[in-house]
């Protein structure tokens, strides 16, 4: 009884715990809430008040009403993130599953390869990729790359850190569901998109949230 009653007590401190963090981590974004509701002069201000004093719509009027390019800008990122979304998912999925299940010429090398890329921050590489963009839009190779929607979308349609996440994923996943689909006449490719796709989806949302957001 004394057992029930200590570990009931733990998962009511847990629960308060949880509560608080979660109230913490939403202040700052209830914060930027509220100062898109007070004037500029409120907001630079300095004085700490989280509920504005002079409530105004004038912010919201000029970004949807007075700025002409905000839907395009909107439309702009709509695109790049849900292509790159949609491409990370397949792409990077697709070889994490080639990674820990198959068999081919030159596998080590590409894992470690992709374990050395991790250690690249991003940041890094847009200089060059914009640089080797460019070369190959005049060049002819990837003309009019420049500017556009392939040229963001593609350098980014995959990503080495969630290829190495769905690697891990595929490398724990049973493979006992594996070998009664292939009794049932499943190959590969069937095997990888009806049985393992569909048991992924917790990897593939983690994944997802985390490449949208970046995009």
């Amino acid at each position: 009884m004394t057992n029930i009653a200590g570990l009931s007590w733990l998962k009511v401190l847990l629960y308060v715990l949880l509560t608080l963090y979660a109230i913490v981590t939403l202040i700052p974004f209830l914060w930027a809430l509220s100062a898109s509701f007070k004037p500029l002069t409120e907001i630079v201000g300095g004085e700490p008040n989280f509920l504005p004093k002079s409530f105004t719509l004038d912010n919201y009027k000029q970004i949807f009403l007075q700025e002409p390019l905000f839907w395009h800008w909107l439309f702009n990122s709509v695109v790049i993130a849900v292509s790159v979304t949609l491409l990370n998912l397949l792409l990077n999925s697709m070889a994490g599953y080639a990674l820990a299940r198959l068999r081919f010429v030159g596998k080590r090398f590409w894992f470690f390869l992709i374990l050395a890329v991790l250690a690249v921050p991003t940041q890094i590489t847009l200089i060059p990729t914009f640089l080797i963009l460019k070369a190959m839009s005049t060049t002819g190779y990837a003309y009019g790359w420049l500017n556009s929607y392939q040229g963001m979308v593609v350098p980014s349609m995959v990503n080495a850190t969630f290829i190495f996440m769905m690697r891990q994923f595929f490398v724990n996943f049973p493979k006992e569901l594996e070998e009664a689909a292939q009794l049932d006449g499943l190959n590969t490719f069937g095997i990888f998109r009806h049985i393992v796709l569909p048991l992924a989806k917790p990897a593939l949302a983690a994944q997802a949230v985390f490449v949208f957001m970046g995009s």
